[in-house]
């Protein structure tokens, strides 16, 4: 796409800008059968530099129904996963599941094993996954108050659903407040539910 190729090369020239993601954002708002699936294809080929065009991709594919290469989608979380890009890994496994292509187990894996939070707090909102969190966060039992303050967003929502339970996580949402939020019910975490969305359904590339 013409006005992508132009963007991308004032974005070389002002790196620090957002010339790319405003770009995306714009054209994402004039897509229309004849130019969606070059527009998701280019976009792809650029989301593993530019990780910002990710959330766009998401929101365009929440409207077009563009069949992804899932083994594609894998390599890009597992690239933004080596340079430890949390939002790049979130909104990844995010459009994973928006597209219903599998997450690898290796890629899983080595999700958990990185140790990102929010990832892993992705993991809990596309509902995929969810025992490897469990098993992370029981690895957790009997830790450094400090190591569960760093993941005290996976504790509260695995506490709250009742799917970990533990004395010392008990102790741990008690002296923190954060059982007052679960006497409330109160979620951080809404469960993605694709069935619900509606999408033009476009050729295949």
């Amino acid at each position: 796409m013409v006005n992508l190729n132009f963007a991308v090369a004032l974005q070389r020239q002002n790196p620090q800008s957002s010339i790319i993601k405003y770009a995306a954002r714009v054209l994402s708002g004039r897509l229309h059968e004849d130019n969606v699936e070059i527009y998701f294809r280019y976009l792809l080929q650029l989301a593993f530099h530019y990780p910002a065009v990710l959330p766009i991709l998401c929101g365009s594919f929440k409207k077009w129904l563009v069949p992804l290469d899932g083994e594609y989608l894998n390599a890009l979380v597992a690239k933004h996963l080596e340079f430890r890009r949390s939002d790049a890994v979130s909104w990844g496994l995010y459009l994973l599941r928006l597209t219903k292509k599998k997450i690898s187990g290796d890629l899983a894996k080595k999700v958990v094993y990185s140790g990102d939070c929010i990832a892993m707090a992705t993991f809990l909102g596309i509902d995929r996954k969810i025992d490897l969190v469990i098993e992370f966060v029981k690895s957790l039992n009997g830790k450094h108050r400090y190591e569960l303050d760093k993941y005290w967003l996976l504790i509260y929502e695995l506490t709250r659903s009742g799917q970990c339970k533990s004395g010392d996580f008990d102790k741990y949402v008690e002296k923190t407040g954060l059982q007052i939020l679960i006497d409330q019910d109160v979620a951080f975490i809404r469960k993605l539910s694709v069935s619900m969305l509606k999408r033009r359904r476009v050729g295949f590339f």
